[in-house]
């Protein structure tokens, strides 16, 4: 079993500059009791708010740096690889924020501490409201001596899957022209590229079990130019950071594409990667005579639905349970549902 565990703030910070902005002993001890004798996974910036390895557990470190050393520590660079090292032992994610959303779609169990306070920091969970888990047990703690913050022990289990969520945007009249930022290129997808695909997607959705063939060639609208990718040139080195697909019906009876894999780092937050990507794809819809498009996604990948409420999508509600599940997320990225 996949864990995480971590503290929070009623506000959603997770730390402030690279370490937690309160002093809780008694949850360091809480989380000292909960991970020992487990592997516990982090990026490598959590290692180095750390300083050390933590004694008592295997410490596995994923970086994207192949030159990273960390001395008692093994340090990965895949999630395979980090699959290789847990096999089957019950293991938890410690952090930070991008490792966290990472691993969402192959976490299991939640072991949240809310601290009872709402806090300044620049770290934030990205599912504050826990949407697709339910609560198991918690446990209130006073605020004491040692421990001048009240807090909550909350542990949380994955819910049945739900349906996911449907978008549609009704009119590509308004669509923008490409805007593809300095230092990154959009490219169709090319034979071979299917590796950077799979680091994507692997990110954006979890999972190491993701293949191009199966989740794009075999689909029974794909066409050979409908996948895109954003590739980012640093120092003379080329790594593509984000994918979308173009899935186009050549019935002229189907008015509408669908927007299929939208997938980006974490990395190059800030750089609407996943805005263009997505438009590219949309104005491929639009070239092929398709005048609206289709999307599925879940409730907790906010950050995707922000883009595709950006790009003229709206909610298309399929199921009775989706109105609640919409109001919470548009309530959190602060629209009016």
């Amino acid at each position: 079993m996949l864990s995480a565990i971590f503290a929070m703030s009623r506000n959603g910070v997770i730390g402030k500059e690279g370490g937690l902005p309160w002093n809780l002993p008694d949850d360091f001890a809480y989380f000292k009791k909960t991970t020992l004798g487990h592997p516990i996974i982090m990026g490598r910036k959590t290692f180095e708010s750390l300083g050390r390895p933590l004694p008592g557990r295997t410490n596995i470190v994923l970086t994207r740096s192949t030159d990273f050393k960390a001395p008692g520590c093994e340090v990965c660079h895949t999630f395979e690889d980090v699959a290789h090292q847990i096999k089957d032992q019950d293991a938890f994610v410690i952090g930070g924020a991008e490792i966290y959303e990472l691993f969402d779609g192959n976490i299991d169990k939640l072991y949240v501490t809310i601290v009872e306070a709402d806090v300044e920091g620049d770290t934030y969970y990205h599912n504050p409201q826990f949407f697709g888990w339910q609560l198991e047990s918690e446990t209130a703690y006073p605020a004491d001596e040692r421990n001048p913050i009240p807090r909550t022990v909350k542990i949380f289990e994955k819910l049945a899957t739900q349906p996911q969520f449907e978008m549609k945007c009704e009119s590509f009249d308004n669509l923008p022209a490409q805007n593809i930022p300095e230092g990154y290129e959009l490219q169709v997808f090319q034979p071979g590229d299917e590796y950077h695909y799979v680091n994507i997607i692997r990110e954006s959705f979890g999972g190491d079990n993701h293949d191009y063939e199966t989740e794009v060639i075999k689909h029974v609208n794909y066409i050979p130019d409908g996948t895109f990718l954003i590739f980012h040139t640093e120092n003379g080195a080329s790594e593509a950071v984000a994918t979308a697909t173009a899935i186009i019906d050549p019935s002229p009876e189907n008015k509408y594409g669908y927007l299929h894999m939208v997938g980006a780092f974490g990395g190059h937050k800030g750089k609407r990667l996943g805005y263009e990507v997505s438009l590219a794809c949309l104005l491929k819809m639009q070239a092929a005579g398709k005048t609206g498009c289709t999307l599925k996604t879940d409730d907790f990948r906010l950050p995707a639905i922000v883009t595709y409420l950006k790009l003229g999508f709206a909610p298309d509600i399929k199921h009775e349970n989706q109105v609640e599940r919409w109001r919470q997320v548009m309530a959190q990225i602060g629209r009016h549902a």
